[in-house]
């Protein structure tokens, strides 16, 4: 692509002797870039250190970790697509200074994403085929493995060893 680009005739020809990088531009796009990047990655990481924790529970766990990904995609696909629209709406208000709608859209979109938070995890609840003390454990297991991680607490031993424990075991209830 660059060498058909060097070699054309035409006004969108590269001249790489006009190539030049602008210190102060650089810098400001490399302050606002590489946080950015980093913070789409830490998806991808955390998403690294979930599964490997998982994947000590064995293969039925590993599973069902699976399938949940599957229907989880749906609840993120909705999110996403508020944090995209309020990051538009918020940017042109921003070129607008009308901040006082940014405040007031942000809370807006925060009081959807929540409603559509809760009406998904309802939802997740009452179409799962098992219902009642069995939805709250497998709930509960979900939260407790990702407060365990962010909190730096998940021991790989004890999840290993837990192969062979039952659940209430695992979480250590009486």
């Amino acid at each position: 692509m660059l060498v058909s680009l060097t070699r054309a005739e035409t006004v969108y020809r590269l001249d790489w002797k006009q190539v030049r990088f602008h210190g102060r531009l650089l810098g400001d796009i490399l302050r606002v870039g590489v946080p950015a990047g980093l913070q789409s990655n830490m998806y991808a990481i955390s998403n690294i250190l979930i599964q490997t924790a998982i994947n000590g529970f064995g293969t039925a766990t590993v599973a069902a970790w699976t399938a949940h990904g599957k229907v989880d995609g749906f609840f993120w696909m909705i999110l996403g697509a508020y944090g995209i629209s309020i990051t538009t709406f918020a940017g042109r208000n921003f070129g607008a200074q009308k901040y006082d709608r940014i405040r007031r859209s942000v809370r807006v979109c925060l009081a959807l994403g929540f409603g559509g938070a809760v009406l998904m995890g309802v939802l997740y609840c009452s179409l799962a085929p098992y219902r009642g003390t069995t939805c709250i454990q497998s709930l509960a297991l979900h939260i407790w493995i990702i407060y365990r991680i962010m909190s730096g607490g998940m021991n790989l031993k004890r999840i290993r060893k837990s192969k062979s424990m039952s659940l209430d075991q695992t979480l250590k209830i009486k």
